[in-house]
């Protein structure tokens, strides 16, 4: 899975990008104005960053979530707030629906106290206050839900339908929906805040890494074959891997292992034994301890409260 700067182009008469997309997340469109659209591939399936800001609406499907050091579970309705400069993807997006707002937020708007800058305007509006609190937790990734999420599904397919001033109407209704979400509303995801704007020597090596984990995540996956594949030494690998992931390379591995093993335990049928097995782990005991750690219940208990939910 290759680590991208996606590099994204704002139409020279609008402030912001809406983009659609059904069935495939590859094949996205851009929605210009009611009437018109203009379709591209999309990377929403591949681990990029952008030095935009992101509001990704998943309005139908599930798979995995990977935002800054999070990795998790994500069904129908997903909506997250992604920072500039925050890597992230969406695995097993096939058959899915939605939208995607973004928008520029450029470095000095933190000095500033308007936030019109960003979406076009020449204008200070401290009225904007309000939402930089918004822009500082969009470093860690935002997932909305219930009322929030719900509205804002409801304008981006507004926007969807208009355009100009009617459509930058409903942009800045939807940062105010975001901002005012009740606490109950919104979670956090990564541990930390990202921004990869300054990493780039050692991208590529780091690309090669993550795309032999998720490739091989069901295997033994010893760290030696992931440092030739990477073309690193061991200190540097450690070191520069955890600052792109956000965590060590062990817990990244036990987290995808983990996201596959609660899937099919919800899923499946199978044994909790076989479950673990089937996902890299070579010991029952130690797949019992990981997952207690990390879900804080054992997976029998996991299974059982899925199925009544």
């Amino acid at each position: 899975m290759d680590l991208q700067r996606e590099a994204i182009h704002l139409d020279a008469r609008q402030s912001f990008r809406l983009l659609r997309w059904k069935d495939n997340v590859r094949d996205v469109e851009s929605v210009l104005s009611p009437r018109r659209r203009v379709k591209f591939q999309g990377a929403g399936e591949r681990w990029h960053y952008h030095p935009e800001m992101e509001l990704s609406i998943t309005q139908r499907g599930s798979g995995t979530r990977f935002v800054g050091d999070h990795i998790g579970p994500f069904d129908s309705l997903d909506v997250v707030l992604i920072g500039p400069n925050v890597p992230h993807f969406w695995k097993g997006l096939l058959g899915s629906a939605g939208y995607a707002v973004q928008w520029n937020l450029p470095s000095s708007q933190s000095q500033s106290h308007s936030i019109a800058t960003a979406i076009g305007l020449s204008l200070g509006l401290p009225e904007m206050e309000e939402l930089k609190p918004l822009w500082k937790l969009s470093a860690y990734g935002v997932r909305f839900s219930g009322q929030t999420a719900e509205k804002a599904l409801s304008l981006a397919e507004q926007m969807s339908k208009e355009e100009g001033m009617m459509r930058l109407h409903l942009l800045l209704q939807l940062f105010t929906t975001l901002a005012r979400a009740p606490r109950r509303e919104w979670q956090r995801l990564s541990q930390r805040p990202f921004d990869l704007s300054g990493l780039h020597a050692h991208q590529p090596a780091i690309e090669r890494a993550i795309r032999h984990i998720l490739d091989h995540f069901r295997e033994s996956l010893p760290l030696s074959d992931v440092l030739k594949v990477a073309g690193m030494s061991k200190a540097t690998f450690a070191r520069q891997f955890r600052k792109h992931a956000g965590t060590p390379f062990s817990a990244f591995v036990n987290r995808v292992r983990l996201d596959s093993a609660c899937r099919e335990l919800v899923a499946g049928s199978a044994t909790v034994g076989e479950i673990a097995f089937e996902n890299g782990f070579n010991s029952l005991s130690y797949f019992n301890r990981v997952f207690r750690s990390a879900m804080k219940c054992n997976p029998k208990d996991y299974r059982k409260r899925a199925a009544k939910s």
